[in-house]
């Protein structure tokens, strides 16, 4: 049985404790994350995760809780042992990189040797090998304002493992990267997590990155709401009530027992919230709330499309949400299809078409390439869980299963986002007929 690497218990934080302004942070935090996990922390902007990280880098102390790394609880370390610890144990990456502008890439990722009084030419030599893993030892001489960001990152990346740590603690490491550098590092990460038997601790707020963890933990409002976990199949576990429920399963729960008349009155909020909970996750609480105002009034059909997008671009001191115009046409065109396949199937009555329009229309979402056999069959399967003859865990189970093996072929983490997004579109679609 995999034992636990940390163990973090009813954890509070409070920023600036008795004082006008005080904020808390964390809210009874209870989190456990296995030796050789790689544990994504899923939030939006504000809401722990990097409060979180940081405790259990020995950098921030709560005000109460227990932080046990291999047994030994942080709090009760004499500052000096929890700077040993974080300089010999832990392996931290930043999003903003944090490297040194006027020394070298050798000496930036040289840096942690010094504190641990390395010679200098024992750990130039450790630098250059984990440079060249990272293929990134050509640029050794050259400082980091003349390397791109994914270059820049490989250099953090460095700098963490140069002292060989048990743990990586990684700040939203591709928040300022492109997609392709972002995968770059992510598989990186992967590789230092399954050849290398790091244990990574990641931050993040995008749900695609959430994907490669195998212990997700879902962070809101200074509070773990809940932790998914993978088997080695990729099938999850959640560790919270309800947990072998599909989301649209514990949506329609809401409405158990209510006349048709009551639900059409009570419905578009919550499909409103459901939308918004799935297509943000970095804005602010208020503009959250004005997301879901703004897409309840959508499905009623106050809002017609054009209007819409304009409501998240415009200002909150106009009524708007505030939104930048990238932001506001990526979400409003997002809405606007999920709606026009809804009510293009309620339409629809054979169920063969409903389902592959579904399927077909969250690859074309998502920009995921696939195969017209793979299509095919991933729509039948769809078609078979909507008749019931299928339940969720064996609809994913098919989804990810070859071809060859009579599935449909799709790579787990696709199978995950194809599997939320069906969920979504059953909860739009619910009750709208």
């Amino acid at each position: 049985m995999e034992k636990n690497l940390i163990a973090l218990k009813n954890l509070n934080l409070t920023y600036n404790l008795g004082q006008s302004n005080a904020f808390k942070a964390l809210h009874d935090v209870s989190v456990e994350i296995k030796d050789g996990d790689f544990a994504v922390v899923l939030g939006p902007s504000g809401c722990g995760k990097s409060s979180l990280l940081n405790i259990v880098a020995g950098l921030e102390l709560p005000e109460s809780g227990s932080v046990l790394v291999r047994g030994r609880d942080l709090l009760k370390m004499k500052e000096r042992d929890r700077v040993d610890y974080h300089r010999k144990e832990v392996g931290m990456i930043f999003q903003a990189y944090n490297l040194i502008s006027t020394l070298s890439v050798l000496d930036n990722v040289a840096l942690p040797q010094i504190f641990l009084n390395k010679r200098k030419g024992k750990r130039d030599e450790r630098s250059l090998n984990i440079l060249n893993k990272l293929k990134i030892a050509e640029h050794a001489k050259k400082i980091p304002s003349e390397l791109s960001g994914g270059q820049q990152q490989r250099i953090g990346i460095a700098r963490s493992i140069i002292n060989d740590p048990e743990v990586i603690l990684a700040d939203e490491p591709v928040g300022n990267l492109d997609s392709v550098s972002s995968n770059n590092v992510m598989e990186i990460l992967n590789k230092l997590n399954s050849d290398e038997k790091k244990t990574v601790v990641m931050v993040t707020h995008n749900p695609e990155h959430a994907s490669w963890g195998n212990r997700i933990i879902h962070m809101k409002d200074g509070r773990v709401t809940k932790i998914e976990i993978k088997d080695k199949e990729g099938n999850i576990k959640r560790e919270n009530k309800g947990e072998d429920v599909s989301s649209f399963e514990r949506f329609i729960n809401h409405f158990k027992g209510l006349s048709k008349k009551q639900i059409q009155a009570l419905l578009q909020p919550y499909k409103a919230k459901h939308l918004i909970e799935k297509l943000t996750t970095s804005f602010h609480k208020n503009q959250i709330e004005l997301m879901e105002l703004k897409t309840k009034n959508r499905l009623l059909g106050k809002l017609e499309q054009t209007e819409f997008k304009k409501e998240l671009d415009k200002s909150i001191e106009k009524g708007g949400v505030g939104l930048d115009a990238r932001t506001a046409t990526k979400i409003s065109e997002e809405i606007g299809i999920l709606i026009d396949l809804v009510e293009k199937n309620n339409k629809e009555a054979d169920l063969n078409n409903k389902a592959f329009s579904i399927v077909q229309t969250i690859f074309n979402l998502k920009g995921y390439s696939i195969e017209k056999d793979n299509l095919n069959k991933a729509a039948s399967f769809l078609a078979k869980k909507i008749k019931g003859e299928i339940n969720d865990k064996e609809f994913k189970n098919k989804l990810d299963l070859s071809i060859s093996k009579g599935g449909a072929g799709l790579d787990k983490r696709v199978v995950e986002e194809v599997d939320e997004y069906i969920n979504l579109i059953q909860v739009i679609g619910y009750g709208a007929e």
